[in-house]
């Protein structure tokens, strides 16, 4: 077994594995009493901390930028010659702006039949 932690990274939560050899050290500091969930799954005892929910926003904006950063983007003067780019993206936008308009008359008239429904129940 390993002498020092082991760290897995599971998204939202860190587990943090303890080995035989770290249960039996005495000799470090007292420990501060924390809010650790424990768990013995498998016989084996794991230690779950939460991170704080602002540690974990910047962790997803760190990640989205890093993978930004992977994407190979062309270069801005080959979209402006191209114009089936352009065409594209227009087309995308139309899509787009019809869906919205159909999804948004559906929820206004389930909505109103709704209310009519509900006002001649009560």
């Amino acid at each position: 077994m390993a002498k020092k932690k082991d760290l897995i990274d599971i998204g939202e939560v860190e587990v943090k594995e303890t080995t035989s050899a770290q249960k039996t050290s005495t000799k470090s500091a007292p420990r501060k009493k924390s809010k650790q969930k424990v768990s013995t799954k498998g016989g084996r005892k794991v230690i779950i901390e939460k991170e704080k929910p602002g540690k974990r926003i910047a962790g997803f904006f760190r990640g989205l930028k890093a993978e930004l950063k992977l994407v190979t983007w062309p270069p801005w003067r080959s979209t402006q010659k191209v114009k089936g780019v352009w065409a594209n993206t227009g087309v995308v936008l139309v899509v787009v702006l019809f869906f919205l308009v159909i999804i948004t008359a559906f929820d206004v008239g389930l909505s109103a039949l709704l209310r009519l429904l509900v006002g001649k129940a009560g």
